[in-house]
């Protein structure tokens, strides 16, 4: 059986489900439906797939080709599945009246039947989501000041429900991995009094984990380790009061949940924390900082530099699965130039150009990488492309209006990590000599290029195919006319040996020549039923009347 990844291509009249072999064969697997899609997502399982029509919201076993529940929610704009696929949560616009309370706006179902199991109201769609612990038994969701924690079993049973009140709460973040809830949270400071970010782990919330604070903070993101042991904390502020920047200021923390430690993370190069990633060992992690043409660093657990990766117009950290190779890119208004490297050998091994791509994923495989330039971030162009890290470009499909593309989740240890593939001596040069230099084509003129090219393309082809038709009927020529001298030659000689043959000889030469003739009228039967004779056959049969002369020759 072939290992394949797959994963869904949503377009205004279509979801689809596509798949990438392991020799980099991309083709469409399954139209899953054939109305506009407004939403679509896979459980982190893998196992089922929900998506929005603008009347139901559906959600398909992709294992067994069922159907699990179809849900009436006409104004449903965000989906989110449950850590184990048992739980669906959707989320509509916020709505009140004045003077009553206002209406849920989040719901959370069952998978399996669509029974809804909890609703509740939230203005902010940034902070809607419900976050659950990995093993379900927890649901964890944020108010204004508070960070409610419900039985997963039971949500909405008030009495098992506990929250933690944090004055100012702006962002908070559920940790993976664990089996008690703990979260980050950033809370703003007040006037004269500092912001923080803390860490919190249950069943004792009242003392934080790790704490730091900071004035210079208006408001934070989180990224944790993949065993929810370490947390990164990036703050911004909207100001930057030295004028080296239009976008505010940004700083990057290290907080870690085994020692309580928290420690800021210093560039040494004037500039704003551009992008921050840990590997999936949870050991090491990697950053893209300064102005550009920016700098990026590998940093192990104890926030020591341990790799200096050079400069470059990046904006983008991606690890592959297996955390044996990651990605540095640039786009939004870069370049989008790729650069990729080996973790444990610390060494850039290839480099590629997906320029305008609004989508950048690795496949679960950690071989294959799908990119996008969606709608309606972009209008034109939109299109899809499947690249390994070694070879490059493998596919790519246009569409009209492309709106999102989202690999399919597998469960753990299906890919076993395999060693780095051979660089080929392309990726080398590019590594050596970087990428071509091209010319800025205004978006305008895009389509006309890429048409012209086309049509130079189909030209050149045409061409090639000309050329290649003449050369055949020229060999042919020169063998028909060979073997027609050959022939001449032969039956000279025949003619010359006849004479010195004795009856019985003769007798037997016959016999040999009408056996050959009877192979000809064989081959002219399938010839005139449509088969199609090669070289060495059309000879044969052209030997015909050659073959006549020196029988006729022979029973003079």
């Amino acid at each position: 059986k072939k290992m394949t990844t797959e994963f869904t291509v949503r377009t205004r009249d279509s979801l689809e489900l596509w798949a990438v072999d392991k020799n980099s064969k991309v083709g469409r697997k399954q139209i899953i439906s054939e109305k506009e899609v407004k939403t679509s997502i896979f459980s982190q399982t893998g196992t089922h797939l929900a998506w929005f029509d603008g009347e139901f919201i559906i959600v398909l076993n992709l294992e067994s080709g069922n159907e699990e529940c179809r849900i009436p929610k006409a104004h449903t704009l965000d989906l989110v599945f449950s850590p184990l696929g048992t739980y669906i949560a959707s989320f509509e616009n916020y709505a009140s009246r004045k003077g009553e309370a206002p209406e849920p706006n989040c719901c959370v179902w069952m998978v399996a039947g669509g029974e809804q199991v909890y609703t509740y109201a939230q203005k902010s769609r940034s902070m809607w989501k419900p976050q659950w612990t990995s093993d379900e038994s927890f649901l964890c969701r944020q108010t204004s000041n508070n960070v409610l924690i419900h039985e997963g079993a039971d949500p909405s049973n008030a009495e098992t429900t506990k929250a933690v009140s944090l004055e100012n709460l702006r962002t908070f973040s559920l940790a993976p991995n664990q089996p008690t809830p703990r979260f980050a949270v950033f809370q703003l400071g007040k006037k004269g009094m500092p912001s923080s970010v803390r860490v919190y782990a249950g069943p004792n919330f009242s003392v934080p984990l790790c704490n730091k604070s900071f004035f210079k903070a208006e408001e934070a993101s989180f990224k944790w380790n993949q065993q929810g042991t370490e947390v990164l904390a990036s703050t911004t502020t909207s100001v930057d009061k030295t004028g080296k920047s239009y976008y505010g200021e940004k700083f990057l923390y290290h907080m870690s949940c085994n020692d309580g430690t928290s420690v800021n993370i210093t560039p040494d190069k004037d500039g704003p924390i551009q992008y921050c990633e840990w590997a999936p060992n949870g050991k090491e992690f990697v950053v893209i900082y300064g102005f550009m043409p920016a700098t990026a660093a590998l940093f192990n657990y104890k926030s020591d530099v341990v790799k200096d990766l050079g400069t470059g117009h990046r904006s983008l950290v991606k690890f592959n699965p297996s955390g044996s190779i990651f990605c540095l890119a640039g786009f939004g208004n870069l370049r989008g130039e790729v650069e990729f490297w080996a973790r444990e050998k610390r060494e850039m091994i290839n480099k590629i150009l997906a320029t305008n791509s609004i989508s950048f994923e690795w496949s679960p495989d950690s071989r294959h990488i799908l990119s996008a330039i969606t709608s309606p971030a972009l209008k034109v162009d939109n299109r899809f492309k499947v690249w390994h890290y070694t070879k490059g470009e493998m596919f790519s499909e246009d569409f009209k209006e492309l709106l999102a593309v989202e690999w399919r989740p597998v469960p753990a240890g299906m890919f076993t990590p395999r060693p780095l593939s051979p660089i080929p001596v392309r990726a080398k040069e590019a590594v050596k000599t970087g990428l071509k230099e091209t010319a800025y084509v205004p978006p305008a003129l895009r389509r006309k290029m890429a048409i012209e090219e086309e049509k130079k393309k189909k030209e050149e082809d045409e061409k090639t195919k000309e050329e290649e038709k003449k050369a055949k009927k020229k060999a042919k020529k020169k063998n028909k006319l060979e073997r027609n001298t050959s022939s001449t030659e032969s039956s000279t000689s025949v003619v010359g040996n006849i004479e010195e043959m004795s009856d019985e000889d003769k007798k037997k030469k016959i016999r040999n020549l009408k056996k050959k003739l009877r192979q000809v009228d064989d081959l002219k039967k399938k010839q005139q039923d449509g088969a199609t004779l090669d070289e060495s056959q059309l000879g044969k049969v052209e030997k015909e009347k050659d073959l006549l002369d020196e029988i006729a020759a022979l029973e003079k």
